[in-house]
């Protein structure tokens, strides 16, 4: 369980990258976040597309259908539930944050790196971006299955 002891301070912005994959439950690492925000603040998320086929195959190899595993946290000194690489697609994240009065705006949400690294040798960082950023709005099949990032802000609903 996430515990908050902050003295009700409230957070204009939250950053959140490559994190929640690991948060259970969900629900409650959203309510936590949801509390921990201004009226206006935003939680701006960095995370894995669940949707990338080689990502979905990469992390199953991994861990199986174990996408939650319990753990024994030294510090903690008690049991505790860790998201075993459990990435999840856009749709799946939007569900999630609906649920806790959050809301994903659209207009912020972006695909990134579809390109390997390989790629990026001869170019600049700017030319793959502005390459990467038309590819996923002209090609919705790319955007699902092909884009290995995630990124997107929330705010409360």
């Amino acid at each position: 369980m996430f515990e908050h002891h902050s003295n009700n301070l409230k957070y204009d912005f939250i950053i959140i990258q490559d994190t929640l994959h690991h948060l259970e439950p969900l629900n409650v690492a959203l309510d936590l976040v949801k509390s921990l925000l201004a009226q206006n603040g935003k939680a701006i998320v960095v995370e894995v597309n669940g949707s990338n086929w080689f990502e979905q195959l990469k992390y199953f190899k991994l861990r199986g259908f174990k996408k939650v595993i319990k753990m024994y946290d030294e510090h903690l000194k008690k049991e505790i539930m860790f998201g075993n690489e459990n990435i999840r697609t856009y749709s799946q994240w939007n569900k999630a944050f609906n649920v806790s009065g959050l809301k994903i705006e659209p207009e912020t949400t972006e695909y990134i790196r579809f390109y390997y690294p390989y790629y990026y040798k001869n170019k600049t960082i700017e030319t793959v971006q502005q390459q990467e950023d038309k590819l996923w709005r002209q090609n919705s099949f790319y955007k699902k299955y092909f884009f290995f990032g995630l990124n997107f802000t929330a705010s409360i609903k």
